[in-house]
């Protein structure tokens, strides 16, 4: 093969391969767009604000769960990385306390399971986190929905 041959070769893969990059970054851009405006129009749909740090519910959160959460206190849900925080620092914690250590979809199909009960047993094991517990250990009782469990 001719050094002249070799050279245009070379120099068309590259052209080639400058090109099919160029169009693959266009076609990842435009996803990436078009997801982030996806995920952000379907939560501001929702109206979801994070507590404020001075909420009950804030305050009763682990301090690792709580540190997470204080940058987008106060503020409405709009992004993935809020959605993420909100999940697995509020959301979790809560379900973890009323739960009893089952996830929802444990508890969704313990429900679903029983349509017609309408009794509301009270949670076991009791909450981990008793000696402090927040809003999210409220549970019924012999007493009605508003007792609080200590």
């Amino acid at each position: 093969m001719r050094r002249r041959t070799f050279d245009a070769l070379v120099s068309a893969t590259g052209l080639l391969l400058a090109a099919v990059l160029l169009i693959a970054g266009g076609l990842l851009t435009w996803g990436h767009v078009f997801v982030s405006n996806q995920v952000h129009n379907q939560l501001v749909a929702q109206k979801i604000v994070f507590p404020t740090t001075t909420n009950p519910e804030f305050k009763a959160l682990p301090k690792a769960d709580a540190a997470a959460m204080a940058p987008y206190a106060g503020q409405t849900m709009t992004t993935g990385a809020q959605a993420q925080a909100y999940a697995d620092h509020f959301i979790a914690v809560h379900l973890q306390g009323i739960g009893g250590g089952k996830t929802y979809s444990q508890l969704s199909a313990e429900a679903m399971a029983q349509p017609t009960n309408t009794a509301r047993p009270e949670r076991s094991p009791p909450c981990s986190r008793a000696p402090r517990c927040g809003p999210c250990c409220w549970r019924p009782t012999a007493l009605g929905p508003s007792a609080r469990s200590r």
